[in-house]
């Protein structure tokens, strides 16, 4: 089960990767197309601009996630858990019953 689980989000982040290297390079060939063109309904205008929300969105998202990583990671330096053991034995249970 997990396996399979695994598996789907290798693919599934194998697709993300390959789309967003599809859309950096849609940016990247056509970076002054947007100052040449003078059409209102271009349609290259309009992919470079969801390109770029894109790789905007992923970016904003990565750097959401390391912050979420680096809070989690000072918050369990910080946290340590105190554990109170209580011993059941015979000879602990003589002492506490002389003091």
């Amino acid at each position: 089960m997990n396996k399979k689980i695994l598996k789907i989000l290798f693919k599934i982040a194998l697709i993300f990767i390959i789309f967003s290297i599809i859309c950096s390079s849609i940016i990247s060939q056509d970076t002054h197309h947007l100052e040449i063109c003078h059409d209102d309904d271009c349609i290259i205008c309009t992919i470079i601009h969801l390109a770029i929300n894109i790789i905007n969105i992923i970016f904003e998202i990565n750097l959401s996630i390391y912050c979420m990583f680096l809070i989690m990671y000072i918050l369990a330096k910080i946290h340590k858990e105190f554990y109170v053991v209580i011993k059941n034995t015979l000879l602990f249970q003589k002492v506490m019953f002389n003091e």
